[in-house]
């Protein structure tokens, strides 16, 4: 017998389907057995239905029956929907909460092209190249390699120069150095301001200016990125080293960097980890 809150959770139920389609065949099936039944049936009859004394036709009966069906089928193949209020009784709620969890196998780094430069050539060479390898095996060099910045701007040859000159790194290591070195490098200041210096002594400006008076070094100096890995002590000291200082030039390691996938193979540390066990 059906009662006020059976009619009322079977039109929540109804109305919570939303635009999702049936299953294929599932109506054709419902209807062609309501279709059976109302052949060996008497149409019509009125049936006591307890609503408030509103009498209901078999018909009607018939129709609530196949909708319930309906409900309950799709349900069947999408999934039921949690209990719950608002939209968590919804059939895409339902749908997204089963949704499998992403496992780590599931991620891939470095849209796969990692993969691809360990088993290019260029890293192959890398691999081969004795200073080469040590030069990437440094964290520090490897952690700014990770700069799209500093990469780009090692491809220049002047550049890699002005990160292995002992001299320029002996401005790095004065604050008053780099001070003259940014005053003169400022496009606004007379040759005759940067002769007379700011604050600065005659040696500090001597020296800074002997550099910059190759124009390839002003050129490479005058790269903000440049500035910044050479105020690392840490680069400088690695540059020192006359292995590392070579293998900024060693086209092993110029190809490597310019290579698809190189920058893939350092986010995700693949690149350390296979030059590790060469």
């Amino acid at each position: 017998m059906m009662n006020r809150d059976s009619d009322d959770r079977l039109s929540r139920l109804i109305e919570d389907l939303g635009t999702v389609d049936p299953p294929a065949g599932l109506t054709r099936q419902v209807m062609a057995q309501i279709s059976h039944e109302a052949q060996h049936k008497v149409q019509g009859r009125i049936i006591p239905f307890n609503r408030g004394g509103i009498a209901m036709t078999r018909k009607a009966m018939w129709g609530l029956a196949a909708a319930a069906v309906i409900v309950l089928g799709i349900y069947t193949y999408t999934g039921f929907p949690p209990v719950g209020g608002g939209t968590e009784g919804t059939i895409g709620a339902a749908q997204k909460y089963q949704a499998p969890q992403i496992s780590d196998k599931d991620v891939t780094l470095g849209d796969g092209t990692a993969q691809e430069f360990l088993q290019s050539e260029a890293f192959d060479q890398l691999a081969k190249d004795p200073e080469a390898r040590d030069l990437i095996s440094d964290v520090n060099f490897r952690n700014l390699l990770r700069d799209v910045e500093f990469r780009n701007a090692i491809a220049n040859a002047d550049v890699r120069n002005a990160l292995s000159n002992q001299a320029v790194h002996k401005l790095f290591e004065s604050a008053e150095m780099r001070a003259e070195l940014e005053n003169q490098l400022k496009a606004n200041m007379s040759a005759e301001l940067i002769k007379q210096g700011i604050g600065t002594s005659p040696s500090a400006r001597a020296a800074v200016a002997r550099i910059l008076s190759d124009s390839a070094m002003r050129g490479a100096l005058s790269r903000s990125v440049v500035r910044q890995a050479l105020a690392s002590a840490e680069l400088r000291q690695a540059m020192a080293n006359a292995r590392m200082a070579r293998a900024l030039s060693r086209d092993a390691f110029v190809h490597a960097v310019a290579a698809r996938g190189f920058a893939a193979s350092l986010q995700n540390n693949a690149l350390a980890a296979e030059l590790s066990k060469r």
